[in-house]
């Protein structure tokens, strides 16, 4: 899904916003409760123009918010790290998390992947 999302970026001539705003991966759902061939991601880029794209894609809004980001590498055992130590790291923090899903930002160039905790 990344690599034709990425494609499309490149066909439509978006590497600018690409490159600013990286990726987004939200998970629609939490593997907890759902099994793993169940479970919903989305890939997001954010654009900030009224241009008409092709039906490979859906456009949607993106409300935003205040989000804790914590910036790991982009590796397996950190991401895993990540989620393992995520409660740990809330507490340690202070922070109140609100609702929402927790969103991972991808950005190309230097190897690390953000986690963005939707806070209070």
């Amino acid at each position: 899904m990344m690599n034709d999302f990425k494609k499309w970026i490149a066909k439509n001539d978006l590497e600018k916003e690409l490159a600013t705003n990286g990726i987004l991966g939200v998970a629609l759902d939490n593997p907890e409760y759902t099994t793993p061939d169940d479970c919903r991601y989305d890939v997001i880029l954010c654009v900030q123009n009224n241009k008409k794209y092709t039906s490979e894609v859906k456009l949607g809004q993106f409300e935003g918010g205040k989000y804790a980001v914590f910036t790991i590498p982009h590796t397996k055992e950190a991401i895993q790290q990540f989620w393992n130590n995520l409660e740990i790291n809330i507490n340690q923090n202070n922070l109140i998390v609100l609702e929402g899903p927790i969103i991972e930002r991808f950005r190309e160039e230097n190897g690390i992947c953000e986690f963005l905790v939707p806070v209070e």
